[in-house]
């Protein structure tokens, strides 16, 4: 007879792959912007792309994170409020 096979350790481990991810690319954009000095502007179309494609992957939470920054820098930004 086959064991269930327990999927808590995984799911966590996932999770934490998730979490430490977002904070990898957020290193990365920054380190990336001191590299090439791009505008503000910029940096804000970068974060709009990621939360976009976050989104459209359901990647809600990291959506949320991107357009976080993005209205941190601009918060009258429509197309992030919307």
């Amino acid at each position: 007879m086959m064991e269930k096979f327990d999927t808590s350790d995984l799911q966590v481990l996932l999770k934490v792959a998730k979490v430490n991810s977002g904070k990898f690319l957020d290193t990365m954009v920054c380190y990336y912007n001191k590299i090439f000095q791009i505008s503000s502007e910029e940096t804000r179309t970068i974060y709009m792309d990621i939360g976009d494609k976050g989104r459209t992957k359901g990647d809600f939470d990291g959506a949320i994170r991107a357009y976080k920054k993005v209205l941190k820098a601009d918060p009258n930004n429509v197309d992030t409020l919307l």
